[in-house]
């Protein structure tokens, strides 16, 4: 146990900048817990509207997690391949071609489809020097999409590697979306 504790002396010491990274960290762990707390308590009673949006909430919390982790292990990766430290730029679609799209995990639910919308997720990889290139065709295509009946919203969430994107289109119904 005495090894412990000069472990944890030994790098408290040494902590600098992680030291706020690891203490946001923690709240954000309590922060997640009391929400997925407070909404397991009245999911089985919600409407099925509800439902659908605290699920759609913790996958989307799943994947702003799942991008994190995976630019730690990114920056891990290039740490272990240079140990003097010097960072080049990663590209997270070395070697994937352009673009990559993610196979949508859809959930159907038959009980009274009028009271759904159609959510379509895309997840995006760009190679760096086809970034520009990708963003005019973006672009056009939120131009076409949002012109079109029953396009009801389009976000688009670009990660900080300018390399990673995820586009969210939301439609009155799959007819809609088609």
């Amino acid at each position: 146990m005495w090894g412990f504790f000069l472990l944890f002396d030994y790098f408290s010491k040494h902590l600098g900048e992680y030291e706020n990274v690891l203490s946001v960290l923690e709240d954000l762990n309590i922060t997640i817990l009391k929400a997925i707390d407070k909404t397991k308590k009245g999911y089985q009673e919600a409407s099925n509207l509800e439902q659908f949006v605290t699920r759609f909430l913790l996958k989307e919390t799943l994947n702003q997690l799942q991008s994190l982790q995976s630019s730690l292990e990114c920056a891990t990766e290039t740490r272990r391949a240079d140990p003097a430290g010097e960072v080049s730029k990663p590209s997270l679609a070395a070697g994937k071609g352009d673009l990559k799209l993610e196979p949508l995990e859809e959930e159907v639910l038959e009980e009274n489809a009028r009271s759904h919308i159609m959510i379509v997720q895309q997840q995006m990889s760009v190679i760096e020097e086809k970034v520009e290139e990708f963003h005019l065709a973006l672009k056009q295509y939120l131009e076409s999409a949002s012109a079109q009946g029953g396009c009801l919203h389009i976000s688009i969430q670009k990660f900080p590697s300018n390399f990673h994107f995820i586009v969210y289109e939301f439609w009155e119904n799959n007819n809609a979306w088609n």
